[in-house]
């Protein structure tokens, strides 16, 4: 419990785990990044959690008491702001991981390059 807490606490977990990979093509396999989509995973289903709540506030702020009269909707709209405000930070850093992990990925699965051919003198092409 003390961890689901904690996890609900520190938005954005893709922004602090999640390694890109190098700007460059090092030649090195397997990258030193991230491939596991664990972090984008947990940042989509808060931001869903938190989406999903407003949506539920909006919908029961909505719903009619049993006199016809709408129940709180203005209390409705102060939770909605939180929620959706809470959920946005989670969304972009879903991304920015699945986007990291994706190209992490991509880089693994490719041929690393050739490395660069030595300066031989006299070899042609060159001048010496």
């Amino acid at each position: 419990m003390h961890r689901l807490l904690a996890l609900l606490l520190v938005p954005a977990c893709s922004w602090a785990l999640v390694d890109k990979p190098p700007g460059y093509d090092t030649g090195v396999r397997p990258l030193p990044c991230t491939t596991s989509l664990a972090s984008p995973i947990a940042d989509t289903v808060l931001a869903a959690g938190m989406f999903a709540a407003a949506a539920a506030v909006v919908m029961a702020s909505r719903s009619p008491d049993t006199n016809g009269q709408p129940t709180g909707a203005n209390f409705g709209v102060i939770l909605v702001i939180p929620a959706v405000l809470a959920g946005i930070p989670y969304t972009f850093s879903a991304i920015y991981g699945y986007t990291q992990t994706h190209r992490c990925r991509r880089m693994n699965h490719q041929k690393p390059p050739p490395p660069p051919p030595h300066w031989q003198p006299g070899a042609p092409g060159t001048s010496a």
